[in-house]
């Protein structure tokens, strides 16, 4: 599956990637929110729940990203990175990880939100394409997938 022309790779670009499931992704777009993670980061010396995200395209769909697991990188959320750096402090923790500081817990992505698309490997399409979840998906405003 592959993703709209609008959306050019380059690290440092206007968009954040955020790796989730096809089942957060139903959950996070029906709340309006990413909820963050409240364990401590290396090299954050902030107390402040954290939104971790990639500033690459490539490295965010990669294996290296989701360590074998994927389940943990199926849906791609695509966010505006400057809005978001308007209102959120955004640290580098490597060439392609950022981390989003939010205080009070979740990142809210309405107005911030590109969309999403799927990061299915092919072996697994034909798994997911019979989940129900997967299917409801596929008519979801923010679908960036194009065949």
């Amino acid at each position: 599956m592959k993703i709209n022309e609008f959306i050019v790779e380059a690290t440092g670009n206007n968009y954040l990637y955020y790796a989730t499931s096809i089942t957060m992704v139903s959950s996070i777009l029906e709340k309006g929110l990413i909820k963050a993670n409240r364990s401590p980061i290396s090299g954050i010396s902030s107390n402040a729940p954290t939104v971790k995200t990639s500033n690459s395209r490539r490295y965010i769909e990669s294996n290296r990203y989701a360590k074998l697991d994927y389940e943990y990188n199926s849906a791609i959320i695509v966010l505006d990175r400057g809005l978001i750096a308007n209102q959120y402090k955004i640290v580098n923790t490597n060439r392609y990880e950022e981390i989003i500081l939010v205080p009070k817990g979740a990142l809210p992505i309405r107005g911030k939100i590109k969309g999403f698309y799927f990061n299915i490997p092919n072996e697994h399409v034909e798994e997911y394409s019979k989940d129900p979840q997967f299917q409801s998906l596929l008519n979801s405003p923010y679908l960036l997938n194009s065949k």
